[in-house]
């Protein structure tokens, strides 16, 4: 419900560095069909904004 709604909104929900068991659990019940996972939150923002993000620091 909350991908939808930020979809609406222009956005996506991104699963960032799930390892594990909190990755099988979210593949076993096909969480991984509606968000897309990424291995690390820079791998994430790299791909929504199409190329290399700024270090903040």
């Amino acid at each position: 419900m909350c991908s939808g709604k930020v979809k609406q909104a222009g956005g996506e929900l991104r699963v960032a560095g799930a390892q594990g068991i909190v990755e099988q659990t979210l593949k076993m019940t096909s969480v991984d069909q509606i968000l897309a996972f990424y291995p690390t939150v820079e791998a994430a923002a790299e791909s929504w904004t199409g190329g290399s993000v700024a270090d903040p620091a």
